[in-house]
């Protein structure tokens, strides 16, 4: 127990008041005209005892008062303290001339201003009449001497600083017309009515005061803001002892003992918080009794369902309806498999489909793991299915003529952990085939595969993520295919509820076997009902609060022992903590009814304030609980189905029996076309490894792929030192000064390499910019023009052409090798490039009807086309088209005659030399826009030169008012491909695009040598961008059909390697229709493993090889640390008592409370709290307590303090004088005596606190 100050409790005029309790009880009616409330009297043949004490609730009168109630009663228990004197008289309880006058007045205070000015010196008599005629306070006088007939010892006994002292308790009840109040406190304090004392004591009336002696007055608060305070608090002395008597608060120094502040010492104190003990709100009761459990479908499934009755339920607004399943993140790789990414909003099927649905929207986030945990994905399947296009893009048909037209191509499920049920890691699943079903030894093909990825951040917002390979695709015919998913889950909710009705049952149990030891007549008091001091010591004995060290400096196992039997695993304790978790969890009642009705329970079944009917209290309401939950238990499910109406047939739908929630979903948005030719395509990131799903590059290699992508076009390798020399461009009037290199460092790539055939790859990334080889960049393009139907198409037509429905996106003509054949002669007058370019872009011609001649081979072609074709004599005499440009070719093969070489004078053949004529008939082609040979306008580089008054990025904002701050917001976001053309006048610059312009003519942007280079390296570029979560409606659910992607920065790339995080990521178009940076749909190609994961480097490199493994579960022991504060250390001791616990979070947080309210209600008499402090109201005339003591009196006193106080009262303006008082020790240091009146409570027991004190009281 807490060591309390004895000189703060009796050291004082006139005894103090302390509240002990205050009870909050609704009622039917109120005020004067009465009416039936619910109150501890009210019992089972059980009333109020001699000493104030209440037994029992009576559970019929509690429901027949608050049905219906309107108003609210206000019990309000107090205590004044008293101690036996030498003589064997108390001081004040068996002295008649001071009873028959000491009398406690008690204020409630319905107004927060006033209660406000009544703490801060304003409650004084004259405040306290003007107060009664408005009708603000209510005031009770408690004539002290009623009710009284034991003797001092009959009373409840404590100790006090060594010294026995005597507790007599009165009780008062104040009745309101209001059951809810903004603001209610509770004033008090002793007083002698000095025209009384004149009566009755021979006191010189002409000369004695008029008025009152006051004692200190205290203050509590009941009500503020609407609700009651979760906690008090109590003042502690620099010893270490409690102080139990008046306060003041000294500037600069903070609280200290004693009404006033004075010279002679006196000590400063510290404001301890303490749970709230003293309020009793019983009006919370009523509301855990009249919650309405959620043992039913979700609110929405209840709306969704009402709709799908209504007839105009198609009408209903898109927004408002929830997907479960995102959109198909589809990537493909170079030999044609699919790699399938999508996430499943796991926790909202559950919410909304379950049989008990309601309840996993309003559980604490524990429970809601809890059933998240107990409901496996039973079965996910994932097929392929056939079909084809309608009239529109967006509908849909299964195709009937295939057998294949639905096949299954990956499934998997989540682990289940022994009978618990509950969901391990979900299994990765690989589905092979037999090449030959009839055979059972035939070899087996992987059709598919499927596994969970862990994506950063997502699974907090309850979403899942799946990964699948479609190995199979690659081999079906050409077609569109639409995939589909079937899920299966096990309802979790049916066994959280189980286990829920489980626990009440085992509190209930154990409470009601708790309580059958413990009602026996040796072990209750009979004059107070409650249980004696020597079982409560028992009961402590038995459920021992571990050492503090055994708890927070220890191992796991080592801590599991020391709280086995430790104050934690207590019945009553558990029964309370299990019963509000229950509540919490399966009801629709609010934490904060929850967490104020924890005081009120845990008095009520706690054996140092109980009794045994109070906890049969706490036995019915679990017991009510606990029917009330089997009952529903034992109801009908539920089956649901959800449409999509949007369309005329089913998207997606979903049902629950039993205890399986089934859904399906068709993917009608995201349509494959197998028909696309394999190994012709672009390719941005490296890749390695066979993985499922869409692939993984390590945060290592992604940023090698960077560097290798900022050294094509600067020198340095790191982007700060671009700008970091002292460069005269750098001027502060250049649009330069805005361009940041580091951020979007991470943000852009071009392709890595383009495949146009197994055999025909281009590396794009070898060698860098500044040899400006544009050939190879030729060869891409003149190769994907040929194989590109109606590349002779304006812009405009070719692109309309291409969002035809029927028409596949990219319908491409087998490639030709164009490298093919080329005889070793020719390789030694031309490289390979050139031969190449030649024979694609005369592919290109002769696909456009164009034929490149020289004058006289026009004038024989016009002969030969004027005779007949019978003039050539021999198949010799024709040259095959096949031999020279490949089987492919779609060159004309017309006869014509063979003309005779033209020769130099050493014998060699003259060439004729046409590739600037192809080279600009192919970007024609490309830049065309309404017809084949006019050209898309295009900036030219000039444009780009920050010296350059009129470039066009300084006219970005122009004539707006924040003007600068677009300019800047535009450039920052800039691809640093784009920047570096800006950056030309850069020394680390690869190449000076403006100076190229200057020396030779060639424009980068607009020339036709540059054509095909500048598309692939400056415009053909892609933005990285990262899933970081999704959308959320206006109720704050996820929308996983609206993922939120961010542009890949410095900052997220960092986070990434830093915390080891994988996310998922995808490559889009970049295009700046202002800087004239867009793509060209004619040279399009399909973009492989646009859709892959960056992650750590800690993967399985062959996932269709190795087995799947469950890593070793990390070893949670908590090691011991240091520990620098108290508060800490308490923090992890509570924690760690009720680690192993069988609660939610809400029991968690209640059984730590009820820990801790144990721990604090052992150390600390409950009226020794306060919920507010009081300055004593300053008057002339101040009697009571010394602020020092001087050597010790040993001569007992024979009068008392107050009776002193009363005859000193006589001498108008006069302090009385008091008696010299034994002291049983003294400060060291010397203190000047006070010459206020003499203490009550002075004894031969003294005060072992001769350094406190106060003024105490005041004569009025």
């Amino acid at each position: 127990m807490a060591e309390i100050d004895y000189s703060s409790v009796f050291d004082t005029v006139l005894p103090n008041v302390y509240i002990r309790k205050i009870s909050l009880f609704p009622t039917t009616n109120s005020g004067r005209k009465g009416g039936v409330s619910y109150e501890l009297n009210q019992l089972e043949e059980t009333t109020k005892n001699e000493f104030g004490s209440t037994i029992g609730i009576d559970r019929k009168s509690f429901e027949s008062a608050t049905y219906g109630k309107t108003g609210l009663k206000i019990n309000v228990e107090f205590v004044i303290k008293d101690i036996l004197k030498e003589n064997g008289k108390s001081s004040w309880f068996d002295d008649a001339s001071i009873l028959n006058l000491l009398k406690a007045r008690l204020i409630l205070c319905k107004s927060k201003n006033l209660t406000q000015d009544f703490r801060e010196g304003g409650f004084s008599p004259r405040n306290i009449k003007l107060a009664l005629q408005t009708g603000k306070i209510v005031q009770q006088i408690i004539d002290l001497k009623k009710g009284l007939s034991d003797s001092i010892t009959m009373q409840r006994k404590e100790t006090v600083d060594g010294n026995t002292i005597y507790s007599v308790s009165y009780d008062t009840t104040f009745s309101m017309d209001k059951l809810n109040p903004r603001h209610l406190s509770l004033f008090a304090h002793t007083f002698v009515d000095l025209e009384e004392a004149k009566k009755r004591l021979p006191i010189n009336r002409a000369t004695s005061r008029r008025g009152f002696l006051q004692g200190y007055s205290v203050s509590e608060t009941i009500i503020d803001r609407g609700g009651t305070r979760k906690e008090g608090h109590v003042f502690i002395q620099p010893d270490g002892k409690v102080w139990a008597g008046p306060v003041h608060f000294h500037r600069g120094t903070g609280f200290m003992a004693g009404a006033f502040h004075r010279n002679e010492a006196h000590p400063i104190l510290n404001r301890k918080k303490v749970p709230n003990f003293l309020i009793e709100d019983y009006r919370h009761i009523d509301k855990l009794e009249r919650a309405d459990l959620l043992l039913q479908t979700s609110r929405k499934n209840a709306r969704r369902i009402r709709a799908k009755q209504n007839r105009s339920a198609h009408r209903l607004n898109t927004s408002t309806r929830q997907s479960y399943v995102s959109p198909l993140n589809i990537a493909t790789t170079a030999t044609g498999d699919t790699r399938i990414a999508f996430h499943v909003n796991y926790e909202r099927l559950i919410k909304d489909f379950s049989n008990y649905g309601a309840l996993v929207e309003s559980a604490d986030k524990k429970a809601q793991s809890r059933i998240f945990d107990t409901s496996p994905i039973v079965s996910l399947k994932i097929f392929r299915k056939r079909v084809r296009n309608g009239l529109t893009r967006e509908e849909i048909i299964l195709s009937d003529e295939f057998e294949d037209r639905t096949e299954l191509i990956a499934e998997g499920g989540d682990q289940v952990l022994g009978s618990s049920r509950a969901k391990g890691q979900f299994r990765k699943r690989i589905l092979r085939r037999s090449k030959n079903p009839s055979d059972a030894e035939s070899e087996t093909v992987i059709i598919g595969a499927i596994k969970e990825v862990q994506l950063a951040g997502l699974t907090r917002q309850g979403v899942r993520t799946f990964s699948v390979s479609d190995y199979e695709v690659s081999a079906k015919d050409a077609g569109f295919y639409m995939y589909s998913i079937e899920m299966e889950l096990e309802d979790g909710t049916i066994e959280f509820a189980q286990q829920q009705l489980n626990n009440l049952t085992n509190v209930r149990v154990r409470l009601e076997k708790f309580l059958t030891e413990s009602d026996r007549l040796e072990n209750i008091d009979p004059k107070t009902g409650q249980f004696t001091e020597n079982y409560q010591k028992a009961v402590r004995l038995q459920y021992l609060t571990p050492k503090l060290s055994d708890v927070v400096a220890s191992n796991k196992r080592a801590r599991a022992n020391a709280i086995r039997d430790s104050i934690a695993k207590a019945p009553w304790l558990n029964a309370i903590a299990t019963y509000l978790d229950v509540l919490r969890n399966l009801t629709d009642v609010k934490f904060d009814t929850i967490n104020s009705s924890t005081n009120l329970l845990y008095n009520l079944v706690d054996p140092a304030t109980a009794t045994p009917d109070t906890m049969r209290v706490i036995v019915n309401l679990i017991s009510r609980l606990e029917n009330r939950v089997k009952n529903n238990l034992d109801k009908k499910r539920f089956n649901i189905e959800e449409v999509d109406y949007t369309r005329k047939t089913k998207a997606f739908n979903s049902k629950a029996t039993n205890n399986l929630i089934e859904f399906k979903k068709d993917f009608e948005k995201n349509i494959y076309d197998s028909g696309t030719l394999n190994s012709i395509g672009f390719q941005f990131v490296p890749f390695s490894g066979r993985q499922i799903g869409p692939r993984l590059i390590t945060t290592d290699r992604l940023a090698d792929r960077f560097r290798t992508e900022y050294s094509k076009y600067f020198g340095r390798t790191t982007p700060e030192d671009v700008l970091a020399t002292d460069s005269e461009t750098q001027g502060s009037d250049e649009y330069t000064k805005f361009i940041d290199l580091s951020d979007t460092y991470y943000s852009y790539l071009t392709p890595h390499r383009v495949l146009l055939g197994k055999n025909n790859v281009f590396r794009l990334n070898d060698g860098g910019l500044a040899d400006l080889n544009t050939k190879k960049f030729d060869n891409i393009a003149y190769s994907t023009l040929a194989i590109q139907p109606d590349s002779d198409l304006p812009l405009r037509v070719f692109r309309a052409k291409k969002e035809t429905p029927q028409i596949p996106k990219f319908d491409l003509k087998d490639p030709i090798d164009f490298s093919a054949n080329v005889e070793e002669d020719l390789l030694e007058v031309k490289d390979s490039e050139t031969i190449h370019v030649e024979r694609a872009s005369a592919e290109l011609a002769a696909s456009l009807g164009i034929s490149i001649l020289t004058p006289s081979q026009y004038t024989r072609e016009q002969t030969v086309d004027e005779t007949s074709d019978t003039q050539i004599t021999s198949v010799a005499d024709l040259i095959i088209p096949e031999e020279l440009m490949g089987e492919n070719t779609k060159f004309a093969t017309d006869p014509f005659e063979v003309e005779e070489e033209v020769l130099n004078e050493d014998g060699t053949i003259v060439e004729i030399d046409n590739t600037e004529i192809l080279t600009g008939l192919g970007s024609s082609i490309i830049r065309s826009s309404t017809n084949v040979f006019e050209n898309s306008k295009t900036i030219p580089v000039n444009k780009f030169n920050p010296k350059n008054p009129e470039n066009i990025i300084d006219k970005i904002g122009d004539k707006k008012e924040n003007g600068t701050a677009l300019k800047e917001r535009f450039i920052r976001s800039l691809p640093n491909q784009i920047k570096s053309i800006m950056l030309s006048n850069e020394i680390e610059t690869a190449n000076n695009w403006f100076q190229i312009k200057r020396d030779t003519g060639q424009d980068l942007l607009t020339s036709n040598k540059f054509t095909s280079y500048a598309y692939y390296n400056y415009k053909h570029v892609n933005q990285i961008e990262v899933l970081v979560g999704f959308e959320t409606s206006q109720d704050g659910e996820v929308m996983v059909s609206r993922p939120k992607f961010r542009r890949l920065n410095r900052e997220i790339f960092q986070k990434i390697s830093t915390n080891n995080l994988t996310v998922l990521a995808r490559l889009v178009p970049y295009s700046n229709s202002q800087l004239k940076f867009d793509r060209n749909p004619k040279l399009e190609l399909p973009e492989f493993d646009n859709v892959f994961f960056i992650g750590p480097q800690m993967v399985v490199k062959d996932e269709l090889t190795e087995e799947a493994t469950i890593a070793d579960a990390p070893d949670t022991t908590v090691t011991s640390e240091p520990v620098e504060t108290t508060e800490l250390r308490e923090a992890i001791f509570t924690d760690r008592l009720v680690e192993y616990a069988d609660l939610n979070e809400t029991g968690t947080i209640i059984l730590k409370r009820l820990v801790k309210f144990h721990r604090e209600k052992d150390k600390m008499p409950v009226e020794f709290m306060t919920t507010a402090v009081v300055q004593q109201p300053k008057t002339v005339t101040r009697v009571g307590t010394r602020f020092g003591t001087t050597t010790p009196d040993r001569r007992p006193p024979t009068r008392s303090g107050a009776r002193e106080a009363l005859r000193g009262s006589t001498r108008a303006g006069t302090p009385a004088r008091p008696a010299r008082r034994r002291a049983a020790t003294t400060r060291a240091t010397t203190s000047t005596p006070s010459t206020t009146g003499t203490s009550y409570g002075s004894s031969t027991g003294g005060s072992s606190g001769g350094s406190s004190g106060g003024s105490g009281g005041g004569g009025y």
